[in-house]
């Protein structure tokens, strides 16, 4: 079920069918859900069966199906499957999903992290410059086993089984928490960092 505004089809209808609802309406078209996240304008689900459904707005290409539009006829008024890597297939064995304002993150059962969409401040994790991917691309960096993937603003979150945390992307508020990294400069890092122990002194 979704509710509120429906600009860019996050509740999995048309425009010119709702514009909105101030109460749930069911998302069309979906399988049993083990699990759902949402960003700025757009919609995850996770089905039961490991497959990741997204709808909603496209710009960046945070949709995961091998393409952006800035368009209306970009964004997704109902749930389509996201795309594998090279934009080929389906993503499979995904066993946890999240998205920030205009990125989409998943985690798949053998432990790999796929990122897609909106890379202005690093959210990708993949150590690339590009502004975004349309198409699926490995976080690189993480030497443990992730375990749950969180998202937020323009930050990626990882906690791993060893109960360490890394994260990645925005830095504008020195939300990664590694005073090494950031030295108080604020930079945006494009690769996870491990967050330091709470207490720490950083000088």
């Amino acid at each position: 079920y979704a509710w509120g505004d429906n600009t860019y089809g996050v509740l999995g209808v048309s425009k010119s069918a709702m514009a909105n609802s101030n109460i749930p309406v069911r998302v069309p078209g979906l399988p049993t859900i083990a699990r759902i996240a949402a960003g700025a304008y757009h919609c995850l689900a996770l089905s039961v069966n490991g497959e990741v459904y997204a709808w909603g707005r496209n710009t960046w290409g945070q949709l995961g199906r091998n393409k952006a539009d800035t368009t209306d006829t970009g964004n997704s008024w109902t749930p389509e499957k996201v795309r594998g890597v090279g934009g080929q297939g389906l993503l499979v064995n995904v066993i946890s999903i999240a998205a920030n304002a205009r990125s989409s993150a998943f985690l798949t059962a053998d432990g790999t992290i796929w990122t897609v969409g909106d890379n202005s401040r690093g959210q990708l994790g993949d150590g690339s410059s590009s502004s975004m991917s349309a198409a699926v691309t490995q976080v690189s960096g993480i030497t443990e086993i992730p375990e749950e993937i969180v998202g937020g603003g323009h930050n990626f979150a990882v906690i791993t089984t060893d109960n360490h945390m890394y994260m990645w992307g925005d830095n504008s508020s020195d939300q990664l928490g590694n005073w090494e990294i950031s030295k108080g400069d604020y930079t945006n890092t494009p690769l996870p960092v491990q967050v330091e122990a709470m207490g720490s002194d950083p000088t």
